[in-house]
């Protein structure tokens, strides 16, 4: 007979390379989220996208206003909950669902004029980009976060089993 190594029960399947592509995209996902977020309430101010939206009559003040001081704080609870890997396929949803939602405010700012650059507040004041640059980025952060599901939770950062029903 031949001696056969013993079976780990605990060991999950193999990340396949889609596996890892979608874990890293929600993990790269959730730090921007983060560091956008600690950058804004470093610098709290209305963007050029915030401006642009409300100048075109798409945000009234008070909402320019309630963005400018709860966005953050909705973004640390959200990166937070990613990283924590709860619920890891819904957190990727809302995620992802934020990320097109920001697609489409630069788009709506922008006019959809992709060579137009603007700042989109993301990380305080910073340098203009292209409208383009900031659509194919949070596209391309967005769309992986929709193939997140249950399976991925056990090669999320912080593996909380007890909770992550």
């Amino acid at each position: 007979m031949r001696d056969t190594p013993p079976v780990n029960k605990q060991a999950g399947p193999e990340a396949s390379p889609l596996d890892l592509l979608v874990l890293a995209d929600y993990h790269l996902a959730a730090l921007l989220l983060l560091t956008a977020a600690v950058f804004k309430l470093r610098e709290p101010g209305v963007g050029e996208l915030l401006e642009a939206l409300h100048e075109q009559g798409m945000l009234n003040l008070d909402m320019v206003i309630f963005l400018v001081r709860w966005l953050p704080w909705l973004e640390i609870l959200l990166g937070l909950w990613a990283v924590s890997g709860i619920h890891l396929e819904i957190s990727a949803t809302v995620m992802g669902a934020l990320y097109l939602l920001f697609t489409a405010a630069i788009l709506a700012a922008s006019g959809g004029h992709l060579l137009l650059p603007i700042d989109c507040g993301c990380f305080g004041t910073s340098e203009s980009w292209p409208a383009l640059v900031y659509v194919l980025r949070n596209t391309a952060l967005a769309l992986p976060l929709f193939l997140a599901g249950k399976r991925h939770r056990q090669w999320s950062i912080l593996r909380w089993r007890p909770f992550s029903r």
